[in-house]
């Protein structure tokens, strides 16, 4: 079932002669199968080989690399299983390994792929070790992104505030466009402002303010005079 299940994935054999430098430890790191792991089962070659290799001196040379160039590799829970029990004169290199492990505080199991001997302790003391590292981690949350959503300024937009002079400003990028595109010098021009000002809701805007007739009211570079029973009327603008 999800809680008892695991996924495994598998590294080639630890090649005779392995090579100096980081080669192997790079190839860890940048595997995401192994990024993923939670486990790391090292498995041993008790029968030497034709190389006669060291099954200790293997192990040393992998974790070499992995503390060099896989640190958080490294740091994982580790398993170490000594395979081909069966082989002539494994038991003796499985004891030596045995006495390696428990030096350094890990867990070794002795196995044989052949008759099958030990696989079943070993499947069953790495679903532990999975099942134990899922309950005690803490709960999957999903990374926080911020989100920045633009939203465009409402040109609509209209306020009144008190001027330096004693009187009003309008600001509002609706009603300071219209007011910078119109040619003042054009009485019907001035008359077509006139009307946008008043249904863009400059007047009423004004009102409440607490606007009077005769007060000054300065939109973009222009100042008006203002008339409550119209819209404002031209005056001496700035230009």
């Amino acid at each position: 079932d999800s809680e008892g299940s695991a996924c495994t994935t598998t590294l080639p054999p630890w090649p005779p002669s392995p090579p100096s430098g980081p080669i192997f430890g790079r190839y860890f790191s940048r595997r995401n199968d192994l990024q993923r792991t939670a486990v790391i089962l090292h498995v041993a070659d008790l029968s030497g080989g034709f190389e006669g290799r060291d099954p200790i001196d293997d192990l040393g040379v992998v974790n070499g690399e992995l503390a060099s160039h896989a640190a958080e590799l490294a740091e994982r829970p580790q398993l170490i299983v000594g395979n081909k029990l069966d082989a002539p004169g494994a038991a003796d290199a499985s004891q030596r390994l045995a006495d390696w492990c428990a030096a350094r505080g890990l867990p070794y199991f002795a196995v044989s792929a052949v008759t099958g001997e030990g696989v079943d302790r070993l499947m069953l003391a790495a679903g532990e070790v999975v099942h134990d590292i899922r309950t005690s981690a803490p709960p999957h949350e999903e990374p926080y992104e911020e989100l920045y959503v633009y939203e465009p300024p409402d040109e609509r937009v209209i306020a009144v505030s008190r001027a330096d002079s004693g009187g009003y400003r309008v600001t509002g990028r609706s009603v300071e466009r219209m007011v910078i595109m119109t040619d003042m010098e054009n009485p019907e021009a001035v008359a077509h402002l006139q009307n946008r000002l008043r249904r863009a809701g400059v007047e009423d805007a004004l009102a409440d303010a607490g606007a009077r007739d005769g007060d000054e009211v300065t939109i973009g570079p222009v100042t008006f005079t203002f008339e409550r029973t119209g819209a404002p009327v031209a005056g001496e603008g700035e230009r």
